[in-house]
């Protein structure tokens, strides 16, 4: 029994049933809703990304963040300073000790701005990670700058400090969320519209003789897709022929007339020339 051919005929049966249902025009319009999709997340996401920042959306992003690193880091570094500071006051001061105060009182999970992603739990590709990072770097270090600089009283200077730090990172994470917002925003106007154009494929493929033709050449289509998966399935076939299934696959296909011929006049050759 020739369970390649059999396979074939399934394929080929299967692919005109599904291209029979759809009709050539459901076909099309599928192909037609990707290509809007993608056009809208391509083209549509900086429109409305920039339509957000310049509104209510942006600040309201930017402030929630804002509060979500002061929360997570700004108290825990505080806390940090302010034991230093109890304890440089109980004892008296050596250079070693100012050494090790100078050292505390860094944002040391801060000592690289792409470091701070990592700590707050926000987990992102690395070459995402080194652009955010980099548009805060210069900032995190000034901030990181005056830390170190900070005498055991310089309460102002550390305000200022952890101020500059989390307004200065909160704005490009905050970007990128409305980056985010944008792209789900143009998904979901790519899907209604795609889907309004689902709907009238439908109704025509109904019509009694427009939908017969687009049913048959939907099935014809559907059978010249799966042509050339059959094709390329022995294009694969080809190149590892010298292995053990490979050589099964080929007693197969050389075992059958139609399958012969089909791999006599592949097309698709030229993926292994």
């Amino acid at each position: 029994m020739n369970y390649v051919l059999i396979g074939v005929a399934l394929l080929l049966l299967i692919g005109f049933a599904v291209g029979y249902h759809k009709g050539l025009l459901g076909i099309l319009i599928g192909m037609l809703s990707w290509v809007i999709i993608l056009g809208l997340l391509y083209i549509g996401v900086p429109q409305i990304q920039q339509a957000y920042m310049n509104g209510p959306v942006y600040e309201k992003v930017e402030r929630a963040v804002e509060t979500h690193i002061k929360n997570q880091l700004i108290s825990k570094e505080n806390k940090q300073i302010d034991e230093l500071n109890k304890k440089s006051k109980e004892e008296p001061a050596t250079e070693e000790k100012e050494t090790k105060a100078a050292e505390n009182k860094k944002l040391s999970d801060v000592a690289s701005a792409g470091d701070f992603f990592s700590s707050m739990g926000i987990e992102l590709p690395e070459a995402i990670k080194k652009a955010v990072a980099g548009s805060v770097q210069e900032e995190a270090d000034q901030a990181l700058a005056l830390i170190e600089n900070l005498q055991t009283t310089g309460n102002d200077q550390l305000q200022k400090a952890n101020k500059t730090i989390v307004t200065q990172t909160a704005k490009p994470i905050a970007a990128m969320i409305v980056r985010g917002l944008a792209m789900m925003t143009a998904l979901l106007l790519g899907l209604i519209l795609t889907r309004i154009l689902r709907l009238i494929a439908h109704f025509i493929t109904d019509l009694p003789i427009i939908g017969g033709i687009t049913k048959g050449l939907g099935g014809a289509w559907g059978v010249i897709v799966a042509m050339m998966m059959v094709w390329i399935m022995m294009d694969i076939v080809t190149c590892f022929a010298v292995l053990p299934w490979g050589q099964y696959m080929m007693a197969q296909i050389k075992g059958s007339e139609i399958l012969n011929v089909m791999y006599m006049y592949n097309p698709l050759n030229c993926f292994i020339v």
